[in-house]
């Protein structure tokens, strides 16, 4: 890995035994990207593989360089293309407003002598204020540079391994913010921002229309002993296998959120109680019928409650201890 690592430009994912914590750290400072445990199946190590690919790529990205001489980021635009991003080059700060508006870029990159003050009016201005901004500035310039809000900084002279290692990180955590705000990437399902606007939605709608709705909490049951048994990827295969149960036993107009790390909330609107609970019925019975890991011999429970409106009051529910496994 450390190898690799000085190599540059290269991912590397390791396999260790369960419960090997020393093992895991002793990877993490060499800088591999995920480790996953052996237990697992092919299919979810290719899976794994896959999120780390998609989380390293500018493949498609758009980025806009801007520099007030278009040689000072030659380098940067070069290397970024190389990488798969669809590179525009601008000269000019002011100029590069009018190519924000046309390119709408995921990344920009500023060089240049107006380069600090072109980012402190983007992070002044409402519509740019989250794009993600790396600075190429002098030596002596970076800590000035890290005052103006940019998301990384790098000194010439720059090189491409470090210029394209920068935006795929800057990248990253721009697409991991977006996506959060509406969904969560490993589950499929919606995230809690988003369950909490279409709960108030529907609550009004259902009070308006005289309809019940009805509200399913899941609960994973030691999630946490899982992960410290056979490592975050088992984890991971538990969470993804839940969402995917309740995404496929859901009808268009349902809900189905994730609520913290090991919950689940589903909203059934227009569901009686008792609809509710033949609902819940037939996805314990999927849940039962799951096999993970290897050989199928990755168990795991769930706790689950109903809650329906109008029937338990505003606030009221009924809870229930229910275990696919």
């Amino acid at each position: 890995a450390a190898v690799l690592r000085a190599a540059g430009g290269v991912t590397t994912v390791a396999l260790v035994a369960a419960g090997e914590d020393s093992d895991r750290l002793a990877l993490a400072r060499l800088g591999v990207a995920r480790v996953l445990s052996r237990e697992l199946l092919v299919e979810d190590i290719v899976a794994a593989l896959a999120d780390v690919r998609r989380d390293r790529s500018l493949d498609g990205a758009s980025i806009l360089t801007v520099a007030d001489d278009p040689d000072r980021l030659e380098v940067a635009a070069s290397a970024l293309a190389d990488a798969g991003a669809r590179v525009t080059a601008g000269v000019e700060p002011l100029a590069g407003f009018e190519l924000l508006e046309r390119t709408q870029p995921d990344l920009m990159v500023l060089g240049g002598d107006d380069a600090s003050a072109m980012c402190r009016a983007l992070r002044a201005t409402l519509r740019w204020q989250a794009l993600p901004v790396v600075l190429v500035t002098g030596p002596d310039q970076r800590d000035a540079a890290d005052a103006v809000g940019a998301d990384a900084t790098l000194a010439t002279p720059i090189s491409a391994a470090g210029v394209v290692a920068a935006a795929r990180r800057a990248v990253q955590r721009a697409r991991t913010t977006a996506a959060a705000a509406q969904g969560d990437s490993l589950t499929g399902a919606a995230s809690r921002h988003r369950v909490l606007g279409a709960a108030q939605a529907y609550r009004s709608l259902a009070e308006r229309t005289k309809q019940p709705l009805t509200l399913g909490l899941f609960d994973v049951d030691g999630l946490s002993d899982i992960n410290s048994r056979l490592g975050p990827a088992a984890g991971d295969v538990v969470l993804r296998a839940l969402g995917t149960t309740l995404d496929r036993r859901s009808r268009t107009e349902d809900v189905v959120g994730r609520w913290a790390g090991d919950r689940f909330i589903v909203l059934w609107f227009g569901l009686e109680p008792n609809g509710a609970r033949r609902r819940l019925d037939a996805l314990m019975d999927d849940l039962r019928r799951l096999r993970l890991g290897p050989e199928g011999r990755l168990g795991f429970t769930v706790s689950a409650g109903l809650a329906s409106y109008p029937a338990d009051g505003d606030s009221r529910g009924r809870h229930g201890h229910l275990r696919p496994r």
